[in-house]
């Protein structure tokens, strides 16, 4: 008989920390107030390192089975009318849950930077890929910030800064490219809309997406309750990694489930879950960065989701290495014609050294003559 055997574990996806560092001390004031008031602290995350032992003793209170955190004994998990409660807050959300399925990938990511849609088609005809790749846009803000002059807010800056800082912590299965999802909530934000809003609208749409099982596909989030933000108070004075795992365990248990909530420093208030196309994990937050925890699942006669998840990736990984490939190929290819049409010009020139040697010596042979005939002895 099949049975499933749950996994735990925790894959250390961290965002690109350097880069983003980087790139938010090069930005000016007027911008980083402009990003902060979208996104507050998630900045200050993107710029820390992780604390794995406090994500290692988190996940520990995971239960699998469920698809909550069990908190001495206490199940907690959101439910539908929650969300729909929620929802009902905001006049704006009526707009934003209904998709605009016409709307192309890149023509929100142009619209959001501030580029031409044809430029951005060129762009992807020339790099030979459908998608935008984090790495351009890290290069994009960097050329542009160089650029910048004046004390004015450069939109095109701040929006791929939002797109770098959403792509790669709530969305980090997301990390090497930009999200149609995500492009699109983005571009809510940027266009009046609460990002709030549109994230609990993806939340929605998942669950409308997943009848039997409405929240197989949904993680909660867990993150400390305070008025205030506990991320930006305890930044200046906790050191990476300083408490051990135990130490974490014993502060965890002896917490009560109040002193947790549903929700992250980007969320609006009450119970809250988070999904996007390419998100199949849980989001810890920890007062020195943020990582997802995946998962596992394994069974025993038919494949798990865990496991089709895993080999979707390692799919897509493959295709990626089999490009890399046939690029090498090529690339191979051109330098043995090289080096080919270079051996055909060193015979050339070998041969006409042979012919002007020949020559030399024939003329040198008639200079002789000449001598010769001039100087009879």
């Amino acid at each position: 008989m099949s049975h499933s055997v749950a996994c735990p574990r925790l894959e250390r996806i961290t965002p690109p920390l350097e880069e983003i560092t980087q790139i938010w001390t090069t930005l000016r004031q007027v911008d980083r107030d402009y990003i902060t008031a979208f996104i507050e602290d998630v900045p200050l995350l993107a710029t820390r390192s992780i604390d794995w032992n406090f994500l290692e003793a988190a996940i520990t209170f995971w239960n699998p089975d469920h698809g909550v955190f069990n908190i001495q004994g206490n199940e907690l998990t959101p439910t539908i009318e929650e969300y729909h409660t929620l929802l009902g807050r905001t006049v704006s959300a009526n707009d934003i849950i209904k998709p605009n399925f016409c709307t192309t990938r890149p023509t929100l990511v142009s619209r959001l930077l501030g580029v031409r849609t044809s430029h951005l088609h060129a762009e992807l005809a020339y790099s030979g890929g459908t998608e935008i790749a984090i790495e351009k846009l890290i290069l994009f803000i960097k050329t542009r910030a160089c650029k910048v002059q004046g004390n004015f807010i450069r939109k095109d800056l701040c929006h791929a800064f939002l797109l770098l800082i959403f792509g790669t912590i709530l969305f980090p299965r997301s990390r090497a490219l930009i999200d149609a999802t995500l492009a699109s909530v983005v571009l809510q934000v940027a266009g009046g809309h609460g990002y709030e809003v549109a994230l609990v609208t993806e939340t929605i749409r998942s669950l409308d997406r997943s009848h039997a099982y409405p929240f197989g596909l949904v993680r909660p989030v867990m993150y400390f309750a305070n008025q205030e933000s506990i991320i930006s108070r305890l930044l200046p004075f906790v050191r990476v990694e300083e408490r051990k795992i135990n130490e974490w365990m014993k502060i965890f248990r002896k917490m009560s489930p109040r002193s947790f909530k549903w929700r992250a420093a980007w969320m609006p208030p009450g119970p809250m879950a988070l999904k996007c196309a390419d998100f199949h994990g849980i989001p810890l937050i920890s007062h020195a960065g943020s990582t997802t925890y995946f998962p596992s699942r394994t069974s025993l006669g038919a494949p798990s989701v865990a496991v089709r998840i895993e080999l979707a990736s390692l799919r897509a990984e493959r295709d990626s290495l089999r490009r890399q490939v046939a690029e090498k190929d090529e690339q191979l290819t051109d330098q043995r014609q090289l080096q080919k049409e270079l051996a055909q010009a060193r015979t050339e020139l070998q041969k006409r050294e042979q012919e002007l040697a020949r020559v030399n010596i024939a003329l040198e042979k008639s200079r002789k003559r000449a001598r010769e005939q001039a100087h009879p002895i």
